[in-house]
């Protein structure tokens, strides 16, 4: 059941039931292994709040929560649900870091063409919200953890496009990147210690394998891609080259490395459309 009447519009009355709905599953148990409801209650209860029931925050905590541990943290939504309160609430940093571990599922499987809504919710993040945040908060550009969000959720774009028939990053996707990338000072892309994953740590990776962690006064970061190793050394260099940047992220994705991964299948249609901006 969707509320939306149209792109811009949902109708009060059927968000109104569907809210109604969704906590009536809840309070039987229904809910339990079902994370895209629980968002899709979550973007429900923050819009309007029911009296005793838990914040949206909570509800989207719990999205999470059922997806790592019912479905192996495999489904990409709860994240990006979870990115959108944080943005709604102008936590920018903490929308960064959920749309990095959004990023972070997507690496687990190859692009193909019946991914297409997924394709559109993660082109939007990339060529408009992200670039939004960092006008919108210069703070973000001094924060080398911003800076690890970032490089993980285009390590996760990159991982995705890889082995697949069609690539992802075409010109209209590498022109965002590069400028997010250029807008860090060197003084901060220098405190991140970037590392690449070996075949062993890539077969066992799970969604904490690339936290950060604090090593000589920097912050370790994994990344995991054969594009974005590449580019390793262009992100760590003093001076930002842009034309290289631009022709390694449109680049052919390399398919020698074979990796067990399967195409994704669009999760949940009937999401409630909500405004992202401000």
């Amino acid at each position: 059941m969707s509320p939306a009447m149209s792109p811009n519009m949902d109708s009060l009355e059927v968000g109104v039931l569907q809210q109604e709905l969704l906590w009536l599953l809840y309070d039987l148990g229904h809910l339990e292994k079902y994370p895209m409801a629980l968002g899709n209650l979550g973007d429900l209860e923050e819009v309007s709040a029911t009296p005793g029931r838990p914040p949206s925050r909570d509800i989207y905590d719990e999205a999470v929560a059922v997806n790592q541990k019912i479905y192996q943290d495999y489904h990409v939504y709860p994240y990006t649900y979870s990115a959108g309160f944080h943005y709604r609430q102008r936590d920018f940093k903490g929308a960064l870091k959920s749309w990095a571990e959004a990023a972070n599922v997507i690496k687990r499987y190859k692009y193909s063409k019946d991914d297409e809504e997924i394709y559109k919710e993660f082109m939007e993040i990339n060529n408009e919200l992200i670039p939004h945040i960092l006008k919108a908060d210069e703070n973000l550009l001094s924060d080398p953890e911003c800076f690890m969000s970032l490089l993980q959720f285009y390590d996760g774009l990159c991982s995705w496009e890889e082995d697949s028939s069609t690539p992802v990053l075409h010109i209209g996707w590498v022109k965002p990147i590069v400028k997010c990338f250029t807008s860090f000072d060197f003084s901060v892309r220098a405190k991140l210690d970037i590392s690449l994953a070996d075949k062993e740590e890539e077969e066992s990776a799970t969604k904490k394998e690339d936290e950060a962690k604090k090593k000589s006064g920097k912050i370790n970061v994994t990344i995991f891609s054969a594009k974005m190793g590449a580019l390793k050394d262009l992100i760590q260099a003093e001076k930002l080259n842009s034309s290289a940047l631009h022709l390694q992220l449109t680049a052919q994705s390399q398919t020698d490395v074979k990796k067990s991964r399967a195409s994704l299948e669009t999760e949940f249609a009937g999401r409630v459309k909500r405004a992202r901006r401000d």
